[in-house]
């Protein structure tokens, strides 16, 4: 019995370090064509870079247009949804064609903060950017991606969030 114990409790520290080992990926996909005029969110991958940092990479089924249409990256750093903004999020990342930022929540609004570079990319149908962990104050958290061009908005997921590391559902919560 002690035995078995030990066996895995070893198991449960390998599989606790290797969802934060370098390289390690969580990957994530949405369905596709939900939405007429919103960017869709095809694939959205997490790697863990290793030193602190998570690499966030989202395939869209086409660029960011111009026309006032945006990426959204909505983490629930504390994974409560009662927490937060109306959604649950406490940091949001937010890209337009012609650029990105990074916000956090005050309880009333989204404020710009002090922060590590996150070198946001938009090239064609891809964005990617590093958020430090350490900005997050977690190395766990839920998150969503949504892409909106007007009223039109695509989810992903389709209902609820995902989980970082990744869990095989997405997480608890529905959003209305």
């Amino acid at each position: 019995m002690l035995r078995s114990i030990a066996v895995l409790s070893v198991a449960l520290v390998a599989a606790a370090g290797a969802a934060g080992s370098p390289g390690s990926r969580s990957v994530y996909s949405d369905r596709a064509g939900e939405n007429a005029s919103a960017p869709d969110i095809r694939t959205v991958i997490l790697t863990s870079r290793g030193n602190g940092a998570v690499g966030f990479e989202i395939d869209l089924a086409a660029t960011i247009r111009a026309d006032g249409s945006s990426v959204g990256v909505m983490i629930d750093a504390d994974r409560n949804l009662r927490t937060g903004s109306p959604m649950g999020g406490e940091y949001l990342v937010l890209a337009e064609s012609d650029g990105a930022s990074f916000a956090k929540w005050d309880g009333d609004k989204w404020v710009d903060f002090r922060h590590r570079p996150f070198r946001p990319n938009l090239v064609g149908r891809r964005l990617t950017f590093t958020l430090a962990l350490s900005d997050l104050g977690t190395s766990r958290f839920h998150f969503l991606v949504g892409g909106r061009c007007g009223k039109d908005v695509d989810l992903a997921p389709d209902f609820g969030t995902y989980a970082y590391p990744a869990s095989p559902e997405p997480a608890a919560g529905v959003f209305s």
